[in-house]
């Protein structure tokens, strides 16, 4: 008899277990018992026969899953295995391992493993005590624990054979009732997935009829452009309608500038900007006017398309059939077909293309919306680059120029330049591409240049024509420049600069354009200000607000950076430290206030002194110090030599002008490599300079040498 133990796939799962449950008991048998199997090499053959026979029944189990003779040698392995444990536990309470094999082989094969098992066990007990009698000396154990074992296999295998119990009436009835609710969510299921076929029915229906309706877009899947979607469009007019050539004109967002997109057939050269000054009434004359002047050139290019061109004249405007575009709000665009036929295009042609014209001004309509959103996209990004601006350029000069790269990935204009105040007047920072300054080219109400722009007052100034424009008096200074925009910078209430946008193209600016310009501009001056606030608080970082020298902090860091060049290229270093001599007794005498001026004329004394090169700092309280790049010990003692004439020869002044103070100095050098070989060293020994000179009479400067 069988006993399937659970599902086949749970049965595989335990069986899988058991055999890796197999292997470590195997591990662990090994490790308890190596030092009989390193003293015997007949016990060690039997380990690795027992690990050959592991991997055979491995093998086995694999291939013969649920074969009950694979159970019985797999329950005589695993005996063999317990047996070994036990002898090793040498335990009374071990004699329980017995029993697990075969409550595995008969739970997974057949019951009569365990009857299997209850002739193994006693003999696996009997083999231990013949074997080992020192380690289970107690007889009477040994019984008890064979005839248990016995009894207890029995017991197994009575379990195993008895038949299964039928269920209760209530369990059958809660079967039942899960199966009834079983067929009826069946039946809810068909039913769900019959209206679910009907309605795709019907949806198939609608999609057929709407393919039937737009049979001229299907091509438009091949489209990834509005560029690419006109083209398939008109192009399928063309072929259609009987059309030699087709355009499409697009107006901007006033209206009154229709643009040349596309144009195929005969049409295909058109191009150029329609200006329409009642875009209700004469766009269409308009339009038809350039399409005879294009088809005319075309004549004179390519001498086949002459019979076109003949054929629309004056009177041959049947051949020409000009459509509008057009919502209740404005003007979109214009298509314009030129018909094969002399005659033009005939009443049902014409019926059919009107009928088509909503289908294509709501593709136009959708284009354009999607262009507005993409331009709207390109303004955030525009902005967010603005605002990075600060973090990623390596010094704040930079913004300019890279405000201008981030303004040409938005408005395409091929001439820029930005002005920014400086001091009392506007200067040139950034151009692109490089270029003569336009604003001193232009010509205000009063004045020319920046001093008319200011006085202008405006915030937008668009030339729409140079050639036309009473502000350019020389258009050929201006050259290639034909249309300008300039937009002034805020920072609260007063002008941050000028931004100026050239374009060889006249009228070239749209009215989207130049709003997205404004409000870009307008951030653009924020982003300035924040960078003029930035320097200045980085100017302030560095500074002694007393002296207006560098501050203790801004020195320390210098001093780290010349000390790692001095480290790298092994160029000379000086280093001075200075103190103002019995400063104390002016401060006494004349108070904190005098001593303070005496400091700020002292620094100014140094600075016209020395060379902008070296860094003069405020060490703390009246003591100063000097880093001298490139300088060595003999030029770091002759600009001290200076500075002690200068200081002593000067009188300086109180708080109330009148020259009454006198001061010295005392000065202490050090400098790479003639002080030390180490420049991390040279303030350390200034300082110690600066002590001697003080100690040796002071007014003098001390410079140390290394004398190693």
């Amino acid at each position: 008899m069988h006993i399937p133990s659970s599902e086949g796939k749970t049965g595989g799962e335990v069986g899988i277990l058991w055999r890796w449950v197999r292997l470590l008991a195997l591990g662990a048998l090994g490790w308890a018992g190596q030092e009989w199997l390193l003293q015997s090499p007949l016990l060690l053959a039997g380990g690795v026969g027992a690990l050959l026979a592991w991997v055979a029944l491995f093998w086995l189990e694999r291939r013969y899953s649920q074969a009950e003779w694979l159970g019985a040698l797999g329950l005589l392995y695993d005996m063999t295995l317990a047996g070994v444990g036990v002898w090793l536990l040498a335990h009374p309470q071990a004699w329980w391992l017995l029993f697990v094999p075969a409550i595995y082989a008969a739970r997974q094969y057949a019951a009569w493993h365990a009857l299997l098992g209850a002739f193994l066990a006693p003999l696996t007990v009997g083999v231990i005590a013949s074997v080992a009698p020192e380690r289970f000396a107690d007889t009477a154990t040994l019984w008890g624990w064979g005839a248990g074992l016995l009894g207890g296999h029995l017991a197994l295998a009575w379990v195993a054979y008895r038949p299964a119990t039928t269920p209760s009436p209530e369990v059958m009835e809660q079967v039942t009732r899960v199966l009834e609710q079983t067929e009826s969510a069946h039946r809810e299921l068909r039913h769900s997935y019959r209206e679910l076929a009907h309605h795709y029915r019907r949806l198939q229906e609608n999609l057929e009829t709407l393919n039937d309706v737009v049979e001229l877009f299907t091509a438009l899947r091949q489209a990834t452009t509005p560029t690419e979607a006109y083209r398939l469009i008109l192009e399928r007019l063309r072929s259609r309608f009987g059309a030699s050539g087709a355009a499409l004109y697009l107006a901007d967002e006033t209206g009154f500038h229709l643009r040349a997109a596309l144009g195929v057939g005969s049409l295909a050269r058109l191009q150029g900007t329609v200006r329409v000054d009642a875009p209700r009434k004469s766009a269409r004359q308009a339009v038809e006017q350039q399409v005879r002047q294009a088809l005319e050139t075309l004549c004179e290019r390519v001498p086949e398309s002459g019979e076109d061109a003949h054929a629309i004249g004056a009177g041959a405007n049947p051949r020409l059939l000009t459509l509008p575009l057009r919502t209740p709000q404005r003007l979109l665009g214009m298509l314009t077909l030129v018909a094969r036929n002399p005659d033009g295009f005939d009443t049902a042609t014409e019926n059919r293309l009107h009928a088509f014209l909503p289908h294509l001004l709501a593709l136009v309509q959708l284009y354009e919306q999607i262009e507005v959103m993409g331009l709207r996209l390109q303004e955030i990004q525009a902005l967010h680059d603005l605002d990075n601006l600060l973090f990623t350029v390596a010094t704040p000069t930079e913004i300019p120029r890279r405000a201008l790269e981030v303004l040409k990935s938005v408005v395409p204009f091929e001439y820029a330049q930005l002005y920014l105040p400086d001091e009392e007047q506007l200067t040139l920072h950034a151009s692109l591409p490089a270029f003569a300054e336009i604003l001193p080219m232009l010509q205000f109400s009063q004045e020319s240049g920046w001093q008319g722009w200011l006085q202008q007052k405006t915030h937008l100034l668009s030339i729409t024509d140079t050639h036309e424009s009473p502000h350019v008096p020389d258009p050929a200074a201006l050259a290639p420049i034909r249309s300008m925009l300039l937009i002034n910078l805020q920072s609260g209430a007063r002008p941050a600069g000028v931004l100026a946008l050239g374009h060889s193209q006249p009228h070239f600016f749209t009215e989207g354009q130049t709003e997205m310009v404004q409000v870009l501009v307008a951030h653009l001056g924020l982003v300035l200000e924040r960078a003029r606030l930035l320097i200045h608080l980085e100017q302030l970082a560095i500074t002694d607000g007393l002296t207006g020298l560098h501050n203790y902090r801004y020195f320390q860091e210098r001093y780290k950076e010349e000390v790692r060049l001095v480290k790298r290229y092994r160029h000379p270093l000086a280093l001075m430290l200075i103190d103002l001599d019995n400063f104390k007794q002016i401060n006494d005498h004349y108070g904190h206030l005098e001593g303070d001026y005496l400091l700020m004329q002292v620094a100014e004394v140094l600075q016209s002194t020395l060379r902008s090169t070296e860094l003069i700092a405020r060490y703390g309280g009246d003591e100063f110090v000097v880093l001298m790049p490139s300088t060595n010990l003999q030029g770091a003692q002759t600009a001290a030599e200076r500075l002690l004439q200068a200081v002593s020869g000067t009188r300086f002044s109180t708080t109330a002008g009148q020259p009454e103070l006198s001061i010295t100095l005392s000065i202490g050098i050090a400098a790479y490599p003639e002080t030390t070989e180490d420049p991390q060293q040279l303030l350390e020994l200034a300082d110690s300079a600066l002590e001697k000179a003080k100690r040796t009479g002071r007014n003098r400067a001390v410079a140390l040498e290394n004398t190693a």
